[in-house]
């Protein structure tokens, strides 16, 4: 009679120790005392209800009333005071009237019963009511109080017996005040319809309100499941109450809980703790294909905790689509509570299928306004009005948000966007986006706006890791959010990691991947992701602007020195990283790969600039300590361009622009290596240095002509030293290591008068150069401004270049020098490092305002010169000769060449005749043994 095959498990899940025991005791013994039979619908005497209640009332055990009204109904009782309070088990079955075919034929009619009369009050335990129809009290249409475990099915609640018009009790229409009830069931017949309310349809109240079950009701809607008939306020309300399941894992348990006035389901109060909702579907119609809406949110918990929404099996899903606000609201009551909720395996926004939008419509998915709630895995939260998922306000901290499809449909393959943003985090801090395994992986794409947005300043200190952001579940294909993957504009917030498990892939997008937005927008860490790439590291899914923008945001770092903490940043349909607006400033690039694949050795370039500035002053690209090197190869146009007015005081050291990830191998960039460009009047950059580790390796420009280093009109005090250069510009004489002002070899002029880009600083002139293994000797001179101090710089290369004016392949160190009034100064410069015979040494010069020239012609170092040894007079003088052009070296002697050598110096002062340098010394009896040595 009650189905207990499949009710008994079922309560298993929902009730605990002696109230489940008591409960099926009672079913299974299914033993009256008495039966009791209605055949009048007078309020009262013989055979009525009244009496039916009264007479059981007073007969011990568990009785049963029935029905036998003649004639063929439906009929009406309508009591002209409140029934009597049931105190003792009684079943009361309108199923047993006859004709009764799955519809109510018994109508409790309420609207004579007068002031504060409940449709049925049970005071008891083990009680049963089935098959009635119950409407128009000033009450409730049942109430439920004291002792639990009650049995309510196949009631229509609030309607009409037909279950098609509302006929509202004028409170709830089931009301529960204790535990280990039943309402509904698993089995079509068990099935409530509490519709057509004035309050809400079912009320738990208060912690007695535990442990119930409600299960295959429709709630909101008409008998069919197809038309509104919404109760005014909450489809059911869970008002600190306890413990209770909202339907089930069961085929059949599921709730349709649609079309009421405020949410679908409202858990209210602190005191409202683990319950659980599974399986329904809420703002739908009984197929979940149409919107049906509740006219707030789908599910409020104001100040609940460890409540469950959902769960890890498909049958605990529930379809939460269609409302007029959020799918799910979280938020504190009072400043407590709302913490510790999980909200999993749900479909929020989308119909049945997963594959459709049925917005929330004017609300997010879920909105959480509270902390510590898990939202994941397994939800489907895609299709909504707003964002997917929002976290609102200072106090909503610590909350995680992991392994959900947002803003794609349940295959992850298809974008069903939110209107809004995926994620959205405003003026929340302390979040997490993500974990660092799979399993905390969302899948965030597709969405109207960002994929992620931490919006406002104040939204602080979040973590995003992980994720496939702009992709499809495979991160393979490009399910593109319409604005950027990720936005940021408040500070301390982080994206990626170091490990490539908090990896993100953010790419596919058509914005940005990475937006550092506004002055507030400061102190985050943006590390170890693939943006513009595809999983593999390797694979092209640009974003179709830039893949890392900062706008107006200060002291951010791109990358990082640790292992694993740099960006592949590639493939974007525009630069690879964006700095615009004077407030985007001390922001340090480092570690990262800027148009490679992630093991650098494959082009995958952006198809702008590596790294681009427009009026963005004081950043630094690279550093000279380990693992801070960028490697920016393979860009469409220049490695890194540098423009527009207060693009000033850049550092640019230790990146290897234009190679391979060796430093060796070919992988230019389309045009200039680097480019400081005419309209920027670009200040006080330095690009290299002096120290180990601190020089650039910049080769391979792709277009001939173009430059290793280009320094426009109106560009100066821009220090370039210590970098390797070679290799740029193809075969045209045009293409330069170092390039001022007009394209091409900017000539010297005396006393260097002219101005320009870096002052067309004027570049010194190489006469000689002497190498050995262990040094090198230039000489040469310098016209510039008279009386001033200049550094220069020397360099040796393997090849000279077309135009005969070198670059600077290898570094080999520097020398101060002073001019004389006469505009000019001669010098010799003594390195204590070697260059190859045969190699081309060049120069630049530097003035005290730090404007470096372009590069000198190059001129081929000379090797160390023949000693030639000749024994006259007897035999008793001994005559060295060496060229007379070898004048910076200097004789040496070693009595053995036993390990370690002493050598030392031939005291001898030579003597220039003949076009050589001769030395005579007297024989001795020892041996004696002879050099040149380069001073």
């Amino acid at each position: 009679m009650f189905g207990l095959a499949t009710l008994i498990p079922a309560l298993s899940r929902v009730f605990s120790g002696s109230a489940l025991f008591s409960l099926v005791v009672f079913l299974a013994a299914n033993s009256r005392a008495a039966t009791f039979a209605v055949t009048t619908t007078a309020n009262s005497g013989a055979g009525s209800l009244r009496q039916a209640i009264l007479d059981a009332g007073t007969t011990p055990g568990s009785d049963l009333i029935v029905f036998d009204l003649p004639g063929s109904g439906p009929f009406t009782i309508a009591p002209l005071t409140a029934l009597p309070a049931i105190q003792e088990s009684l079943t009361i079955d309108g199923t047993t009237q006859p004709g009764y075919v799955g519809l109510p034929l018994i109508e409790l009619r309420g609207s004579s019963a007068g002031a504060n009369a409940d449709g049925l009050y049970l005071l008891s335990t083990g009680c049963v009511i089935k098959g009635l129809c119950i409407n128009r009290f000033t009450r409730n249409g049942i109430r439920v109080e004291n002792f639990g475990g009650n049995v309510i099915q196949g009631c229509h609640v609030g309607t009409d017996v037909w279950g098609t018009n509302a006929l509202g009790n004028s409170q709830s229409g089931i009301f529960l005040q204790s535990a280990a009830n039943v309402v509904g069931g698993t089995n079509a017949a068990d099935r409530n319809v509490v519709s057509g309310g004035s309050a809400a349809g079912i009320y738990l109240s208060g912690s007695t309100a535990r442990s119930n079950w409600i299960a295959g009701n429709y709630i909101g809607l008409d008998a069919t499941g197809a038309r509104r008939l919404g109760n005014l306020q909450e489809g059911i309300r869970v008002f600190g109450a306890v413990a209770n399941t909202i339907g089930g894992t069961m085929p059949g348990a599921r709730n349709v809980i649609s079309a009421n006035g405020y949410e679908g389901i409202g858990i209210e109060q602190a005191s409202a703790l683990s319950n659980r909702i599974e399986g329904n579907f809420i703002g739908t119609d009984a197929t979940g294909m149409s919107s049906r809406s509740n006219g707030a949110h789908g599910i409020s918990i104001s100040g609940g905790s460890w409540n469950v929404i959902g769960g890890d099996s498909p049958e605990s899903r529930n379809v939460i689509s269609g409302n007029a606000t959020n799918g799910v609201y979280v938020v504190p009551l009072a400043n407590a509570g709302g913490t510790n909720n999980t909200i999993l395996g749900n479909y929020i926004g989308t119909d049945v299928t997963g594959t459709n939008r049925l917005a929330n419509g004017a609300g997010h998915g879920v909105q959480l306004a509270a902390s510590r709630n898990l939202v994941g895995p397994g939800n489907v939260i895609s299709g909504n009005g707003l964002s997917g998922v929002a976290i609102t306000g200072a106090n909503s901290i610590s909350n995680r948000i992991l392994g959900n499809l947002i803003g794609t449909d349940r295959l992850g393959q298809v974008a069903l966007s939110n209107g809004w943003s995926g994620v959205t985090l405003v003026g929340a801090s302390s979040n997490v986006v993500g974990g660092a395994d799979a399993a905390g992986r969302n899948v965030i794409s597709g969405n109207a706006q960002h994929g992620i947005f931490v919006q406002s300043a104040s939204a602080r200190d979040n973590v995003i890791q992980g994720n496939f952001i702009g992709t499809d579940v495979t991160g393979r294909l490009g399910v593109g959010n319409e604005f950027s993957g990720v936005c940021l504009e408040g500070s301390g917030n982080v994206v990626g990691g170091s490990t490539s498990e908090a990896r993100n892939v953010i790419s596919g997008n058509l914005g940005y991947g990475v937006w550092l937005l506004g002055s507030g927008a400061f102190s985050n860490l943006v590390a170890g992701n693939f943006i513009g790439v595809d999983v593999t590291g390797a694979g092209r899914l640009g974003n179709e602007y830039s893949g890392v923008a900062l706008e107006n945001a200060p002291r951010n770092l791109i990358g990082g020195v640790e292992a694993g903490a740099g960006n592949v940043i590639s493939a974007n349909l525009n630069n690879g990283v964006l700095l615009q607006s004077a407030g985007a400033a001390f922001n340090t690039v480092q570690g990262n790969c800027i148009g490679t694949d992630i093991s650098g050795t494959l082009g995958r370039g952006n198809s702008l600039q590596g790294i681009f500035a427009a009026a963005a002053p004081s950043n630094t690209v690279g550093g000279a300590v380990t693992g801070a090197r960028n490697l920016i190869s393979a860009n469409g146009l220049s490695g890194v361009r540098l423009r527009y007015p207060g693009v000033n005081a850049w550092v640019i050291q230790g990146n290897y622009i234009g190679t391979q990830a060796d430093g060796v191998g070919n992988l230019g960039n389309g045009q200039h290596a680097i480019e400081l460009y005419a309209d920027s009047a670009a200040r006080d950059h330095l690009i290299g240095g002096a120290a180990p580790g601190e020089g650039n390796r910049i080769a391979y420009t792709i277009s001939s002509a173009y430059d290793g280093v280009r320094i426009r009109a109106g560009c100066t005090n821009n220090l370039v030293v210590g970098n390797a250069i070679w290799a740029n510009g193809g075969s045209a004489t045009a293409g330069l290591g170092i390039d001022l002002d007009a394209d091409g070899v900017s000539a010297n002029d005396n006393c260097d008068g002219d101005a320009g880009a870096n002052q067309l600083q004027n570049f010194p002139v190489l006469t000689n150069v002497w190498t050995s293994p262990t040094a090198t000797v230039i000489r040469g001179t310098l016209n510039s401004t008279p009386n001033k101090n200049y550094w220069l710089h020397f360099y040796a290369n393997s090849t000279n270049e077309p135009s005969g004016y070198g670059e600077g392949e290898n570094y080999l160190g520097q020398l101060q020098v002073r001019t004389a009034a006469n505009c000019t100064t001669n010098f010799t410069a003594r390195l204590a490092v070697g260059a190859a015979a045969g190699s081309f040494i060049t120069a630049t010069a530097t003035d005290e305002a730090n404007n470096t020239s372009e590069f000198s012609q190059g001129i081929a170092a000379q090797s160390q010169p023949v000693l030639t040894c000749d024994q006259a007079g007897g035999g008793t003088l001994l005559t060295l000769a060496w060229p007379a052009a070898a004048k910076d070296f200097a004789l040496q002697q070693a009595t053995n060449l036993d390990s370690p050598i002493f050598w030392f110096p031939v005291t001898n002062p030579p003597v220039l005749s003949g076009g050589s340098h001769t030395v005579s010394l007297g024989t001795t009896n020892g041996s004696r043994f002879y050099r040149l040595s380069l001073q």
